[in-house]
């Protein structure tokens, strides 16, 4: 009877960790939570004999809770550490406006000659206004909040092409690389 128990609780443990890597791996590729129910169908369709997969619970709002507040904390941390121990990293910025509340999308691409390139999200952050000047300290920012040298380590950013990101005189992008003289940009 306790063997069957044991052997049931090791299912149930195995299908967690299953539904955790499924919601990791569509969160560092970018598939939105929502998407992981066409995985979860199609596995318990086609792999019918496993137990594991018969246990596996893993819904829209299941996976979006995982990714808000089960893997959120440690992915963010993941990722710092990597930006922290990498050869050279590049940004991805865009600004948009939901309700009236202005956000930074921060994505990277994480170089190191051990582990080649990772694309990963880092952070969205709040904008006090959508200008060149708060979008730059803004992201330079959210890089030093988390001690991740951004002076010696960032070498390429990319952006829309909305005169704010571009501008010459005063664009985001001249005023990274007013900052950060290695900088690079295929805009530029």
């Amino acid at each position: 009877m306790l063997e069957n128990q044991i052997e049931r609780d090791q299912v149930c443990e195995n299908a967690r960790n299953l539904e955790i890597a499924l919601v990791q791996t569509f969160s560092r590729h970018d598939i939105p939570p929502e998407n992981v129910e066409c995985i979860t169908e199609v596995m318990k369709k086609y792999i019918f004999d496993s137990e594991i997969v018969k246990k596996v619970k893993l819904g829209r709002t299941k996976a979006g809770y995982l990714t808000t507040f089960g893997i959120g904390e440690n992915y963010e941390k993941e990722t710092v550490l990597k930006l922290k121990n990498c050869d050279a990293f590049s940004i991805l910025i865009d600004e948009s406006e939901v309700n009236k509340v202005s956000h930074l999308l921060i994505r990277v691409n994480i170089g190191s000659s051990r582990h080649g390139i990772e694309r990963r999200h880092f952070k969205v952050v709040d904008l006090e206004a959508g200008d060149a000047e708060t979008i730059t300290e803004t992201a330079i920012e959210a890089f030093t909040e988390d001690n991740i040298d951004i002076r010696s380590k960032l070498i390429d950013i990319g952006m829309d092409g909305c005169s704010t990101m571009q501008g010459v005189k005063s664009g985001v992008i001249t005023r990274m690389m007013k900052e950060i003289p290695q900088l690079r940009s295929w805009f530029v």
